[in-house]
């Protein structure tokens, strides 16, 4: 296949081109912005699910206490019953049994009244542990709008100037004969790295690997508008 000089360096800078526009692009997709957001936004949900977790043992906590609370509320108007039947003049054996009854009544209420103080310090624990933990997840939040905010910003950045190479490329491919566009396109979609390079002091600016002098030699003696194929990376050798 043959392309005269200039149809040649018109396929070099289009290649140029798509290699800024390939930086952009993986700069964009590997932006090291993008994990610093995924990681806040894992520490939120993680903090925001303990959040829910501890709240849910609060709310079960306070069921207790209020059972708890309804039994002390039981015990006292039980004894409170038996002082005023005692009061009102109960027979001897009456109010033995009553006073029995009652110091029974006041020992399981301190027992009760002493499970209620300690499921109260669970309750302000998790309660402490909520707010710490609310705090965090706003610092968190801020953070995130922040980190995001600056990624957003850096990846329209990005976006114009990948847009602006685009339109380089498009201008340019438009100038690039058909068979010669084909040839380099497959060779693009074949090879990583550049699909065309200039041959410059004796080595392929594509991947950098110098010829020998012989070898130099037999590139150059060839027809200038042959296209020649790099041995090594196989783009297109642009010799001129």
């Amino acid at each position: 296949m043959k392309a005269s000089v200039e149809q040649q360096l018109k396929i070099v800078e289009l290649a140029d081109l798509d290699q800024v526009f390939d930086q952009y692009s993986n700069q964009a997709k590997s932006h090291a912005d993008r994990e610093v957001v995924n990681r806040l936004k894992e520490n939120i949900e993680q903090t925001d699910s303990e959040i829910v977790e501890l709240n849910a043992s609060g709310g079960d906590l306070k069921k207790e206490i209020s059972k708890v609370e309804v039994e002390i509320e039981q015990i006292r108007a039980r004894a409170d019953k038996d002082q005023q039947r005692i009061d009102s003049g109960a027979n001897a054996k009456e109010i033995t049994a009553m006073e029995h009854e009652i110091t029974s009544l006041k020992a399981r209420q301190l027992d009760v009244e002493n499970q209620e103080i300690l499921l109260l310090e669970q309750l302000e624990e998790i309660e402490t542990k909520v707010k710490k933990l609310t705090n965090q997840k706003d610092s968190l939040t801020a953070e995130l709008t922040i980190a995001s905010d600056k990624l957003r910003r850096e990846l329209a950045d990005l976006k114009q100037k990948a847009d602006s190479v685009n339109a380089n490329r498009k201008e340019i491919s438009g100038q690039i004969d058909e068979q010669l566009m084909q040839r380099y396109q497959k060779i693009k979609s074949e090879h990583a790295g550049l699909a065309a390079a200039r041959l410059i002091n004796g080595a392929c600016s594509g991947c950098n690997i110098s010829f020998s002098t012989i070898e130099v030699q037999d590139i150059k003696a060839n027809d200038p508008e042959l296209i020649v194929q790099c041995d090594n990376c196989s783009c297109i050798l642009v010799r001129a």
